[in-house]
């Protein structure tokens, strides 16, 4: 019995000590779920903080995503402009180009009519040289009457024309007249061209005049060319004698034909804007020999 009760008490001891332990844990843990509890309204407070911030952040984000789309779109746009405008840059140079070829094939013509020109006031040039002293051989006993015809003449107009001689006293300096009254737009020289991007020679004077202005002959001779000549338009030639010819170009109407006789300042042709030019005016050239010299020397 005495034994039996000894274990008993030992048995209830521990009950008691493990009643205080979980009484002692109870109370830690209670202390702990206090000390959470006063926790938890800080908590609230930094996640309402955390969730004010992401949302600022969201929203930032969103921001910097719709500007970034934005400079997107406008870069996209740009692009596109800008591919447009290649495009159209492509076509203008394509057609700039193509003027430019267009252009220079129309000037190696004119070169090659003013070298067809030069050639034709040479040979025209010597016939009359020949046809002069052929005349001069049969006509020695009417030196008087070399160049002009007297007025007892009864050969009709155009055999009149025909047989006149060519003059062989020409005043260089000051015997030649303005063709027009007219601004001087473009001189003798060579000039660089903007679109052919070369020089070139400017073999003549363009006098700046409305159309139809009468042209006037610069010394008196016989018209050797009237006819259209390629980029040079209309064209009047006056040969002058002495390898002396002048040349009247861009003309609108002849008013004399081949084989003629003009006087100084007799109305040769109207000026106007036919053949290779972008507006009226007269071209004027003096030639020595066929070959173009600056008219300025001879005005």
């Amino acid at each position: 019995m005495v034994l039996l009760s000894l274990q008993s008490r030992a048995t209830f001891l521990e009950r008691i000590n493990l009643i205080n332990l979980i009484i002692e844990n109870d109370k830690k843990l209670t202390l702990d779920i206090k000390s959470l509890l006063k926790t938890i309204p800080l908590k609230m407070d930094e996640i309402k903080i955390s969730k004010k911030i992401l949302h600022k952040q969201k929203l930032q984000y969103i921001d910097e995503e719709n500007h970034a789309l934005a400079v997107k779109n406008r870069i996209t746009v740009r692009i596109k402009l800008v591919s447009n405008e290649l495009i159209m840059r492509k076509k203008i140079l394509a057609r700039f180009e193509q003027k430019r070829k267009g252009l220079e094939l129309e000037y190696n013509k004119l070169d090659s009519i003013s070298i067809a020109i030069a050639k034709q006031i040479r040979q025209l040039q010597q016939e009359a040289i020949k046809r002069n002293k052929e005349l001069e051989a049969k006509d020695q006993t009417l030196t008087s009457t070399r160049y002009f015809w007297s007025a007892s003449d009864t050969l009709t107009p155009s055999r009149q024309i025909s047989s006149r001689h060519i003059p062989d006293s020409v005043t260089t300096n000051s015997g030649f007249i303005r063709p027009v009254d007219g601004l001087i737009t473009t001189s003798y020289g060579w000039f660089y061209h903007p679109i052919l991007g070369y020089t070139r020679l400017h073999s003549g004077i363009d006098f700046k005049v409305p159309p139809g202005t009468p042209v006037r002959a610069a010394q008196s001779g016989i018209v050797i060319i009237a006819s259209k000549m390629g980029g040079y338009g209309n064209t009047v030639v006056i040969d002058h004698g002495k390898g002396i010819a002048t040349l009247y170009a861009q003309n609108s109407n002849l008013l004399v034909h081949a084989g003629q006789y003009v006087s100084q300042g007799q109305a040769i042709s109207e000026s106007g804007a036919t053949g290779l030019v972008t507006s009226p005016h007269l071209h004027f050239e003096v030639r020595v020999n066929g070959n173009p010299v600056n008219p300025m020397n001879w005005l």
